[in-house]
């Protein structure tokens, strides 16, 4: 999810979900994350942001990789975790061709 600002740029954010375990950053509200304090899921200090949408991409992309292998602790089954994992295969190698374009 990008929104394009004219004072930083591009600002990317995420949404991820595995079962159960629920995370996303909207770039519309950057903060909205501080109000669920108690999710136990990785965050960067601030929402990526580049004046190129592929290296806000990609720098979202990896944080959201990150979410998903921490949520695997949450899979109800083997199955959601053998999904999470492949789709983490999926999303590196998205970040890196966008980081090659």
């Amino acid at each position: 999810m990008g929104l394009w600002f004219c004072t930083e740029g591009w600002r990317v954010g995420w949404m991820v979900r595995l079962d159960k375990a629920l995370d996303e950053w909207y770039p519309g509200d950057p903060h909205r994350h501080a109000k669920y304090r108690d999710y136990p899921w990785y965050r960067l200090e601030t929402m990526p942001t580049s004046t190129q949408l592929v290296l806000a991409s990609a720098a979202a992309a990896r944080a959201a990789k990150i979410v998903l292998a921490q949520m695997t602790a949450y899979s109800v089954d083997q199955a959601g975790v053998d999904d999470a994992n492949r789709l983490s295969m999926e999303i590196e190698d998205q970040a890196r061709r966008w980081l090659l374009t």
